[in-house]
């Protein structure tokens, strides 16, 4: 069996995993004995990453000054529903996660804080 672990940057760039590598990956995974995985601390990471760009993305949509064509109250519905996404997306993600066949992993139980810190200093 192959295991693949994904990171934030691949999630990153299709934050529902509706590209087709994820359709290929939810309809084969089984045939191909893949194992997906995602760490928790990478979901934790995703989930932070997309919510900031949804919402810079809103604030963007909020500077528009459309008023004058009308679009105010479609501006306004647009800012909510990506308000609403960006509240439900860990649960919509983890979701999808199933659909894929993605199992997300905890955090080992005993961590050795300086083994951390000096893989980070070495930039391991």
């Amino acid at each position: 069996m192959i295991i693949l672990v994904f990171d934030a940057d691949i999630l990153f760039k299709s934050p529902m995993l509706r590209g087709p590598e994820w359709v290929s990956f939810e309809a084969h995974a089984r045939e191909w004995d893949v194992r997906l995985v995602v760490p928790e601390v990478v979901l934790m990471e995703t989930v932070n990453n997309i919510r900031n760009k949804w919402n810079a993305e809103s604030a963007t949509l909020k500077k528009l000054k459309l008023g004058e064509f009308g679009f105010d109250e479609r501006i306004a519905n647009m800012v909510a529903e990506i308000a609403g996404r960006c509240e439900a997306y860990e649960i919509d993600l983890r979701a999808r996660f199933r659909e894929v066949g993605i199992e997300v992993t905890p955090l080992p139980a005993v961590v050795d804080h300086m083994a951390i810190a000096r893989r980070a200093c070495e930039r391991r």
